[in-house]
């Protein structure tokens, strides 16, 4: 049966609701925080609809587009807010799969690595990932490839410096992603 064919983009869309609800709470997720995400897939289905854009037009770029709409929103503003229902999406076929993105600089390979490592072996959601691997971002670059070398002051200098300024809870969100990075460091050197 070809789905496309037989309503706008949004309505379809919104049928996945209650799916996507039920996959939000066996990750992990209560009420109150499916909340936002269910908002937004019915922000995403009038978008869609507003476009003329059917589901199966989905792609990567597509959510690109639709996240730079999301950036005056309240909740889920960057596009890795998106992350959990394209992945329940794709997961079910009715989206394309997303478009792969070669890292180029060798930073970039590490934290695509210590991504991979966060879902696979640590079981977090897509969101958590995005957000651990973004927080991780500036104590990759203060250590610049040298981690076979660094100390543990070095590191307590590290998280300090790439820390400051930030209020109270997103410097510890920002040391808890140092800190993973590092325990997925050490885990790679032991095997």
């Amino acid at each position: 049966m070809d789905l496309s064919a037989r309503a706008p983009a949004g309505l379809l869309l919104e049928e996945f609701a209650d799916g996507f609800a039920a996959e939000l709470r066996r990750w992990g997720y209560s009420r109150a925080s499916s909340a936002p995400h269910l908002e937004m897939l019915r922000d995403l289905a009038g978008w869609l609809d507003a476009r003329g854009v059917p589901l199966s037009g989905l792609t990567s770029a597509v959510a690109d587009e639709y996240a730079v709409v999301r950036r005056g929103c309240r909740y889920l503003r960057a596009r890795q807010g998106l992350e959990p229902l394209l992945g329940y999406l794709r997961g079910l076929g009715a989206v394309p799969p997303a478009t792969a993105v070669v890292p180029a600089a060798r930073d970039e390979v590490l934290l695509a690595r210590f991504g991979r490592w966060l879902s696979d072996e640590r079981g977090l959601a897509p969101s958590s990932v995005g957000t651990r691997v973004d927080q991780a971002r500036p104590f990759v670059a203060a250590v610049a490839g040298q981690f076979s070398t660094v100390t543990p002051s070095r590191v307590a200098e590290l998280v300090t410096a790439v820390t400051a300024g930030l209020a109270p809870s997103s410097a510890q969100g920002r040391a808890a992603a140092a800190r993973a990075l590092l325990r997925f460091l050490w885990s790679e050197s032991l095997s």
